[in-house]
């Protein structure tokens, strides 16, 4: 939805920006390249971005999951808060059975 449509960025919260950017697979590597193209170039729209992201390693999915997606579907930031509030818990409950994991 952000890639769609970057202008959700800001209606999101300080600790959802932090959530997207500290995610520790290829795509918090992907919204910290996502908030530095917008604080340098301003809201895009996808076909600017997709241009952009030939030069990054995570190329490839984020194309895949733009261009797969339903267009015709306007992105909604309620489903998105509610996407990024279950993404919290989940991060949330990680952590504590992580560290079960370590032993006494």
């Amino acid at each position: 939805m952000l890639l769609r449509d970057a202008s959700l960025w800001n209606a999101l919260t300080e600790a959802d920006h932090e959530l997207l950017t500290r995610l520790e697979t290829w795509h918090g590597a992907l919204f910290r390249w996502f908030e530095r193209e917008l604080m340098e170039r301003g809201p895009l729209e996808w076909p600017e971005l997709r241009l952009s992201l030939d030069a990054t390693p995570f190329a490839a999915q984020a194309r895949e999951l733009v261009d797969g997606a339903e267009v015709d579907i306007p992105p909604d930031i309620e489903e998105l808060r509610g996407a990024l509030a279950q993404t919290a818990r989940a991060l949330a409950l990680k952590e504590p059975m992580h560290l079960l994991g370590r032993g006494p």
